[in-house]
């Protein structure tokens, strides 16, 4: 049981450190990919496909 209780401990800091660091820097989050303001379709030129279309539209309500 110790070791259930330092495991969570130890991700529980982990995951204090990173929230910090984001309050800090005051950075959004990001995908793996570059999040929804870098669709690869804007990034070619290319046409929007209705993918990021309605991705950007989500954003876009999330931060109205």
């Amino acid at each position: 049981m110790q070791i259930f209780w330092l495991t969570v401990g130890f991700f529980g800091v982990a995951m204090a450190i990173m929230a910090i660091g984001v309050a800090v820097t005051g950075k959004e989050l990001q995908g793996s990919c570059g999040g929804v303001k870098k669709c690869l379709c804007e990034l070619t030129g290319r046409e929007l496909p209705d993918a990021c279309k309605e991705l950007r539209e989500a954003a876009a309500a999330l931060k109205d």
